[in-house]
């Protein structure tokens, strides 16, 4: 067997070679594909080079490694949560709900797949839905600025001014970073 470990293959030509039998376990590369042969690989290395295609704006890639890494550890919240991001990405809402229920059905105080799944729920205005996915991300991790700044985005729509103003101020002062775009949400509301 070769081994290949921690080995970083990043933008690496790999069409048409085979890894049959190599010990890519740690490698650091984002082929777009990889093929089919039989080589050693752990699930947390397919959720981390499918991290890498996400990242290059290659969701479908993306969802493929994720894939590839739930089948061989199907209890993997991070791949579910993962893959989740990737679906909602390329407007598969259904799908990314689907593996966010599953990242909570593993581990019901993953507070980023509630979070992530509110904001699909904002995508699809079920309101109420989302606010239950903020609470319960908050209510898992106080400091998840994230949540606050998500509710504070539902009763902005829901022009509940005031209660979003005590949400987006707490997101703030959790991430002072959340501002600028808290400034421009509130901007496109109030600013006209």
């Amino acid at each position: 067997m070769s081994a290949i470990l921690d080995a970083d293959l990043r933008d690496a030509n790999l069409n048409g070679v085979s890894l049959r039998g190599a010990d890519l376990r740690g490698a650091n590369l984002n082929a777009a594909r990889l093929s089919n042969d039989t080589f050693k690989a752990d699930a947390s290395d397919f959720n981390h080079w499918g991290d890498n295609r996400f990242r290059g704006r290659d969701y479908q890639g993306a969802v493929s490694y994720y894939d590839r890494a739930i089948t061989i550890d199907s209890r993997n919240v991070e791949a579910y949560a993962n893959r989740g991001l990737a679906k909602s990405e390329l407007n598969d809402y259904q799908g990314a709900i689907a593996d966010y229920n599953k990242a909570i059905e593993i581990n019901a105080n993953f507070a980023p797949a509630y979070n992530n799944r509110g904001i699909i729920r904002t995508l699809t205005q079920d309101y109420t839905g989302t606010l239950t996915d903020f609470d319960k991300a908050i209510g898992i991790d106080g400091s998840y600025a994230e949540a606050y700044s998500g509710k504070a985005n539902i009763h902005r729509l829901q022009k509940n001014y005031s209660a979003a103003i005590n949400e987006a101020s707490t997101a703030i002062r959790l991430n002072p970073k959340l501002a600028s775009a808290s400034e421009r949400a509130w901007c496109s509301t109030l600013c006209q």
